[in-house]
């Protein structure tokens, strides 16, 4: 049995607003930057930094030129998307 852990990824949802906006992307370069940010999220969720809302964190990966706004679920599980721009 291997003794490295195996990362555990946090499950993305997105509100209907951020699902209004990835949908409106066109491009399939827009598309992949996103994804590579949320695969980044999802692995570790405390990337983005604190908001004045205590709820919501802001990454922000001025390489890709991506944005994203999330809440994180108490336990890590869950990231709900409520804002992207890529």
């Amino acid at each position: 049995m291997s003794s490295r852990r195996r990362l555990r990824r946090a499950q993305i949802r997105f509100t209907e607003g951020a699902r209004k906006q990835v949908d409106a992307l066109t491009g399939t370069e827009e598309i992949r930057r996103l994804d590579r940010a949320l695969t980044a999220l999802s692995l570790a969720p405390e990337l983005g930094l604190p908001t004045r809302f205590p709820l919501l964190r802001d990454y922000r990966d001025e390489l890709e030129d991506v944005r994203v706004i999330y809440s994180v679920s108490v336990l890590r599980s869950t990231i709900l998307v409520a804002y992207v721009e890529a």
